[in-house]
């Protein structure tokens, strides 16, 4: 914890300690919303170790400023049984995690790019920094070579250093999820989250680089805890698992010596790098061994569990050209049996000739407008109930399996199947065999599977398979 002690003696800025005088404050307006900067203070690491607590000590580590970026017009609709307004607050809400080594005014225009944008398509968007970067440590002085302090990489030599980091992280993106949600009020924060967020907000967890790993790994957390319902949609923006692998040169971290630290840590394993000096980490320690490290828990199907069930939420948005991580990371990592193809599915959006940091380079400024309409798009599709393909599969096989014609199918008898068709005699025949409420039923989902199985005949297969029904002839046929 020594190299930490060049952060914790900084003179910070006085324009961050001014910002914390107040409640809020707002430091910017726009046409279609408001940028405030609201103080927050951490909830901390409850029963904390001696590091945990040393590791917390400085004051913008302990109590920050958010930075809020607030659409204008859902907060100006009045209530009206009319219009239908039932509830004028916000209902969308995106939080972003930043990046390792994110600690420069010029790092904020990013976020203050994607806040803006998202604000001015109605969602909100707050930024919450991690320990030690942009608002929780000061930018004075930083252009200069002899900056009086180290970056945030330079200091955490030690692993436990990393693993605290990812820990207080999750634990501040679970407490603020639960303001914005109603689920928690401090009196300190005076109102704020009742008056702009609607009772049923949605929240979008937001990730950058390694802040992307943070935020999936708060996301399966909770999912492992049974707390679902905290975080509606995840984006992971260039961000992959296995931070040994990732090449750092780029961004002023000798490649070499950024291996050489990861292979210590896998060296040690999380109980070398715990040790006895944390308490109550069990569920933080995995998933940072799982996507930090790479390294399988003893429950080694639990992740691909998780990632499966929060599939339809989450959205990889990938550089094509990134430099720092692999664009093929995730299929590695996905891939638990080697040789076995990958089976979770996750959104994922690749753009081409870009790198790592799109506001560096001017063909990632310009991709930019197009990242905000995907990001945009599955935020807003992703608080919609859809019909999946395999709830479809489900409910016709309830009804088809028990019937004479299924049977005919799986012994290579119905005409109309090995045809590949479903005509007007099939449905008659499949018709007949229901009771009324059943025959509304089955017409329901048929007409339904469309949108995934044009032809009957595939989504039959698809239910063969499903119940290990049939021979190859039969699966294979047409």
């Amino acid at each position: 914890m020594k190299r930490l002690d060049e952060l914790r003696e900084l003179n910070y800025l006085e324009r961050d300690l001014k910002h914390l005088s107040y409640n809020t404050c707002t430091d910017s307006s726009g046409h279609h919303f408001i940028r405030i900067l609201k103080s927050y203070e951490s909830p901390g690491i409850e029963g904390a170790s001696k590091s945990e607590q040393e590791f917390m000590a400085p004051p913008l580590v302990s109590q920050f400023s958010l930075r809020y970026f607030i659409p204008k017009e859902p907060l100006s609709l009045k209530k009206s049984e009319a219009t239908g307004v039932k509830d004028p607050k916000i209902q969308n809400v995106v939080v972003m995690v930043n990046g390792l080594d994110e600690i420069l005014d010029s790092h904020l225009l990013f976020y203050d790019y994607l806040g803006s944008h998202f604000a001015e398509r109605g969602i909100a968007a707050v930024l919450l920094s991690t320990p030690y970067h942009l608002h929780r440590v000061t930018t004075k002085d930083v252009p200069n070579e002899k900056r009086p302090f180290k970056i945030p990489h330079e200091c955490f030599r030690e692993p436990l250093d990393y693993f605290i980091h990812f820990k207080l992280a999750s634990i501040e993106i679970e407490d603020l999820i639960q303001r914005i949600k109603h689920k928690v009020k401090d009196e300190g924060d005076l109102n704020f989250y009742q008056n702009h967020f609607g009772q049923n907000v949605k929240v979008t967890v937001l990730g950058y680089s390694l802040g992307g790993l943070i935020s999936l790994g708060t996301l399966l957390r909770l999912t492992s805890n049974n707390q679902n319902d905290l975080i509606d949609s995840c984006i992971l923006y260039n961000s992959a698992p296995r931070l040994g692998n990732a090449t750092t040169d780029r961004i002023g971290i000798e490649n070499e010596a950024w291996r050489k630290v990861w292979e210590k840590f896998n060296s040690m394993g999380t109980d070398g790098i715990i040790g006895n000096d944390n308490r109550n980490n069990e569920s933080f320690a995995y998933f940072f061994k799982d996507l930090y490290m790479g390294m399988r828990g003893s429950d080694e199907g639990l992740t691909k569990q998780l990632l499966n069930q929060n599939s339809k939420k989450m959205l990889l948005v990938m550089s094509g050209s990134d430099d720092i991580i692999d664009t093929k990371a995730w299929e590695d990592y996905l891939n638990y049996n080697e040789g076995q193809r990958q089976k979770t599915i996750i959104n994922q959006f690749i753009f081409a000739g870009v790198g790592h940091s799109p506001m560096i380079e001017a063909q990632g400024a310009e991709s930019l407008p197009r990242v905000m309409d995907v990001m945009t798009d599955h935020i807003m599709k992703n608080q919609k109930s859809h019909w999946q393909d395999v709830e479809i599969v489900d409910l016709m096989n309830e009804l088809i399996s028990k019937t004479e014609y299924y049977e005919r199918v799986v012994n290579g008898n119905e005409l109309s199947y090995q045809n590949g068709s479903f005509d007007k005699e099939a449905m008659e025949s499949v018709l007949s065999e229901f009771q009324s409420e059943d025959k509304d039923e089955f017409l329901r989902i048929y007409y339904l599977s469309k949108i995934y199985y044009p032809k009957f005949k595939d989504l039959i297969k698809k239910i063969i398979r499903k119940n290990g029904d049939g021979n190859k002839a039969v699966l294979n046929n047409g």
